[in-house]
């Protein structure tokens, strides 16, 4: 009998970054510093599409909120 749970897609860094629209290098360092979440298979580094997809919505949400509460800077004219 065959299992039906769904196999979760696993992305390179070189992925992520084609997804987020940033370097590899940037991916990497964001990986390093706990930023996003990712594991290591092999030696190298692979972020779960999953994990990745929940990263971008809690970012989203973290981004909306800090946008709310934060008061909008209107440039100033010095010497008018």
């Amino acid at each position: 009998m065959e299992s039906k749970t769904p196999m979760t897609e696993v992305l390179t860094t070189a992925e992520v970054a084609q997804i987020l629209r940033l370097s590899v290098k940037t991916v990497g360092d964001m990986i390093r510093n706990n930023e996003l979440p990712a594991m290591r298979v092999g030696g190298v580094w692979r972020v779960r599409r999953e994990s990745l997809d929940e990263w971008m919505r809690k970012q989203e949400r973290n981004h909306s909120i800090k946008d709310i509460e934060k008061p909008v800077e209107t440039p100033s004219h010095k010497g008018s």
